[in-house]
């Protein structure tokens, strides 16, 4: 049996295996999903913290269009 010792995220398992265009993609995708939805993402506190897990991600990862959102929302 394998035991891990760090638990691993889904998003730190993706970022090892990430195709080309996917941040683009995640960009796009969730600044629509940001802009149509900001004011319930600020009310539900468990969408605000995993939209925040998807954008932390994105920032990790230089993008300055999730650093903007994040910064939207918080």
């Amino acid at each position: 049996m394998i035991s891990f010792q760090k638990s691993i995220t889904f998003l730190d398992f993706c970022s090892r295996i990430l195709e080309p265009n996917t941040i683009f993609n995640l960009e796009i995708i969730t600044r629509k999903y940001v802009l149509q939805n900001s004011q319930e993402i600020k009310k539900s506190k468990f969408k605000k913290e995993e939209i925040l897990e998807l954008l932390n991600f994105l920032v990790e990862k230089g993008s300055a269009t999730g650093y903007m959102l994040r910064e939207r929302i918080l």
